[in-house]
């Protein structure tokens, strides 16, 4: 077990986490910030050198830096991501009421509409599947990746309707599962059989990455948002 590629690649990632989560109440340009930024780049950069020499490292960076699977990786990263995101946000839309800009639902309401995006991540395995055997992998990242995009539209100019809410998160919710399982299909297509679980479980490692920085950076910002609300609030008052 590569016990030091995980304490790198752990602190390295924590630190760099940390000046995300912090960095808006610390000061961008602070000491603090831009210490774990540092510190936390070095120990990152020292963990890829670590991985590149030792026989069994704890993710195999060679296996991962061929073009396919690194464009996989890409699609799937971006989907959870997306997800990540989206099991964030739709509560809090749900829940703020209308006055505020939300959709003013109770827990119930708020409920159902979750399902509607998880009902989208079922839906992208069949439709996954059924593309794969017509088209290549790429194309149908590519329109994956469209879906997320057109979901997030559609949420950010009609947010005020449920229903035109609920019809962006069955977008999302394809689209990012979508670009999910076009990579594990992927891995199953490229990857010799006898790695296949082995680049799979670095898939998985890496989607947590993304999903725990994109957790952190969304709530970095609806935190300056916050802030700069009440700043405008205070002024105005």
């Amino acid at each position: 077990i590569d016990f030091v590629g995980a304490v790198l690649l752990g602190a390295g990632v924590g630190l760099v986490l940390v000046a995300v989560s912090f960095g808006a109440t610390w000061g961008w340009s602070s000491g603090r910030t831009l210490g774990c930024f540092a510190v936390g780049g070095v120990l990152l950069a020292v963990w890829v050198v670590q991985a590149l020499k030792v026989q069994f490292p704890l993710v195999d960076l060679r296996e991962l830096s061929t073009p396919t699977i690194l464009s996989s990786l890409f699609y799937a990263g971006i989907g959870m991501a997306v997800s990540s995101w989206v099991m964030v946000i739709v509560p809090i839309m749900a829940l703020t009421p209308r006055a505020m800009g939300g959709l003013g639902l109770d827990p119930v309401h708020q409920t159902q509409l979750t399902a509607v995006f998880s009902f989208g991540g079922a839906i992208a395995g069949f439709a996954v599947g059924y593309s794969l055997r017509r088209r290549p992998g790429g194309d149908v990242a590519i329109l994956a990746m469209l879906l997320n995009v057109a979901g997030f539209f559609l949420a950010d100019v009609a947010h005020g309707s449920v229903v035109t809410f609920g019809a962006a998160m069955l977008l999302i919710g394809i689209g990012g599962a979508a670009g999910i399982t076009v990579a594990y299909n992927l891995v199953i297509r490229m990857v010799d059989p006898q790695r296949q679980a082995v680049v799979s479980s670095a898939f998985a490692l890496t989607f947590n990455l993304f999903a725990s920085v994109a957790a952190v950076v969304l709530f970095a910002i609806m935190n300056r948002s916050e802030e700069h609300t009440s700043e405008l609030q205070s002024h105005h008052d």
